[in-house]
């Protein structure tokens, strides 16, 4: 059995990015509206991403985002990571722009050390690298506008819980593990700034 050092290393990608899009290709070529979007924030954190959003009913949605990064950036910099969020939308108004709300899931892992994160988020990043683990769920609230016949823009934000597994070392390239923990996170969860397309 893999160490859990060698899992994160060996990111998933392909083992589960090729189920998700067997599952979601049927029912997207048989949906009434399909949308792909790219989440710039997480764009900004060097993970590239694509979201599928498709039509269910009236006024309802469920969309899948897939974001992955295998970047080590040297002198012990990492922000290796990947997550899976399915999501189901309820929009206030038909034709699934303006307000919508909705009910999300996640799951991934992290490496992640060596880096500094603007307004001194996760300060101890800076000097120690983490593995971790993480799956969670919460509630979300958005707002599409139109850009005229095929693009969009969203912004969307999201609180909940997440449940985070994972192993501190003491330097961004040192083996020297100093803490294994089990995190219950309540709060916020999720920021989301995306370019729509729709097919």
């Amino acid at each position: 059995m893999k160490t859990f050092n060698e899992q994160i290393k060996t990111f998933p990608m392909p083992r589960l990015l090729l189920p998700f899009l067997l599952a979601v290709l049927p029912a997207a070529l048989s949906a009434q509206t399909v949308r792909l979007k790219n989440n710039l924030l997480w764009d900004a954190t060097l993970t590239p991403n694509a979201t599928v959003e498709m039509e269910l009913g009236w006024h309802t949605t469920v969309q899948a985002a897939y974001g992955f990064s295998p970047f080590s950036l040297g002198e012990g910099k990492k922000l290796r990571n990947w997550c899976l969020a399915p999501e189901v939308r309820h929009y206030l108004r038909p034709w699934f722009k303006g307000h919508f709300f909705g009910v999300a899931l996640n799951a991934g892992q992290a490496n992640l050390g060596g880096v500094k994160l603007p307004f001194r988020i996760w300060k101890s990043l800076a000097d120690r690298r983490y593995e971790a683990k993480f799956a969670g769920g919460g509630l979300t609230y958005g707002y599409v506008w139109s850009l005229g016949d095929h693009w969009g823009m969203e912004a969307s934000v999201g609180l909940g819980y997440e449940y985070v597994d994972y192993r501190e070392y003491a330097c961004p390239t040192c083996g020297e593990r100093t803490r294994d923990k089990t995190k219950h996170y309540i709060g916020p969860q999720k920021a989301a700034l995306s370019v729509v397309y729709e097919f």
